[in-house]
């Protein structure tokens, strides 16, 4: 018998961190968001993320089409759609496995938050702030509506 400690719902699919540290995602999976191949719809099916393992995972977010988590060695890995760069790999490519999220992320605090968004955000151990992905409405708080593919620091943040 699995236990989940924590579930996120993304836009049409939705994920569970179970008690070992794995994760498994269900729902849409158009974009690989469910963590498998596009082309594997995984309609009320759960589908493990296997290249997070056993111990791995602390805490999940999703996104619109992405899904992330936090790991417990500090860094994060996203998966799904990275059109406006929202998995934070520093790329704009889809991926339908998890990829490691760029740049100085390692003692995070909170799992990132996007809700039903194009964008990615973290709370840093050292009180800092970085967002990451669509930022056509200024969300990532960089002082300007340019994309990010990486994380980058919330501007003038007390």
């Amino acid at each position: 018998l699995t236990t989940a400690k924590a579930i996120v719902a993304g836009l049409a699919h939705t994920c569970a961190l179970v008690e070992d540290g794995r994760v498994w995602c269900w729902g849409d999976n158009s974009v690989g968001q469910g963590g498998r191949p596009a082309t594997e719809t995984q309609n009320l099916v759960m589908a493990r993320i296997d290249e997070i393992g056993v111990g791995e995972a602390i805490a999940l977010s999703a996104g619109a089409y992405h899904t992330c988590a936090q790991i417990a060695d500090g860094t994060m890995k996203c998966w799904g759609a990275g059109g406006y760069g929202q998995l934070g790999d520093g790329t704009a490519a889809q991926q339908n496995a998890p990829v490691g999220v760029a740049g100085p992320l390692s003692n995070i605090l909170a799992p990132p938050a996007g809700g039903s968004a194009l964008h990615t955000c973290s709370l840093i151990a050292d009180g800092t702030l970085r967002c990451w992905g669509n930022n056509a409405q200024g969300q990532l708080g960089t002082g300007g509506t340019v994309d990010r593919s990486t994380p980058g620091a919330v501007a003038d943040f007390p």
